[in-house]
C-alpha cells in the first residue's frame, strides 16, 4: 500500500439522510449533505441539497445550499443559496448569493451576507447569533405540522 504524498487531502466526508430517517441533534459534515428525511436540530455542513421530502427543524449554516424542501428557523448560506419552486423557508434567511424559483414559499426575514467570514469546513467554524424563533416546527409535505410559524415577521412573500 502506498503513502498519500503530502500534497494530496482526504476527500470530505459526505452524508446522505434516505427518506423516512430523521435525526435529532446537531449534525455536521465538513463536505455535502444530501437531505431526503429530517432533521429536528442544527446542521453546520459544506454543501447542502434538501430534496422535496426532505426537512430541517433548526438553523441550517453551509458555503452552498440548493432547497426543494422544508427548512425552519434560520438558513444561513455563505456562498450561494438556491430555493426551488417546491421550497418552503421560515424564519430567517442570510445569503451570499440568492436564486428563487416560481412558487417557493418564503416567510422569513431575508438578508444579504457581505461575503466576510470563514467558510465552513467543519465543527463549530460558523456561529450564529441567538435571535428569536418561530415556535412551531415544519413537517415533511403532505404530513401534519406540529405548530406553526410565528407570525411576528408578517414578510410572506409567495413567489
Amino acid at each position: 500500500m502506498s503513502n498519500p504524498s503530502k500534497n494530496q487531502q482526504a476527500p470530505k466526508a459526505s452524508l446522505v439522510v434516505g427518506e423516512g430517517v430523521v435525526l435529532e441533534g446537531k449534525v455536521s459534515t465538513p463536505g455535502a449533505l444530501r437531505l431526503h428525511g429530517r432533521i429536528d436540530g442544527d446542521v453546520v455542513v459544506g454543501d447542502i441539497y434538501v430534496g422535496d421530502n426532505g426537512c430541517i427543524n433548526g438553523t441550517l449554516i453551509a458555503n452552498n445550499a440548493e432547497i426543494c424542501g422544508i427548512v425552519s428557523e434560520k438558513i444561513v448560506v455563505k456562498r450561494q443559496l438556491t430555493l426551488r419552486s417546491t421550497a418552503t423557508a421560515h424564519g430567517s434567511i442570510e445569503y451570499g448569493a440568492l436564486e428563487i424559483e416560481h412558487g417557493a414559499t418564503i416567510n422569513a426575514k431575508i438578508a444579504a451576507r457581505n461575503g466576510s467570514g470563514p467558510d465552513v469546513e467543519g465543527i463549530g467554524v460558523a456561529k450564529v447569533s441567538s435571535e428569536a424563533q418561530p415556535s412551531g416546527k415544519a413537517t415533511a409535505p403532505g404530513k401534519p405540522a406540529t405548530g406553526s410559524p410565528s407570525q411576528a415577521d408578517n414578510n410572506d412573500s409567495s413567489l
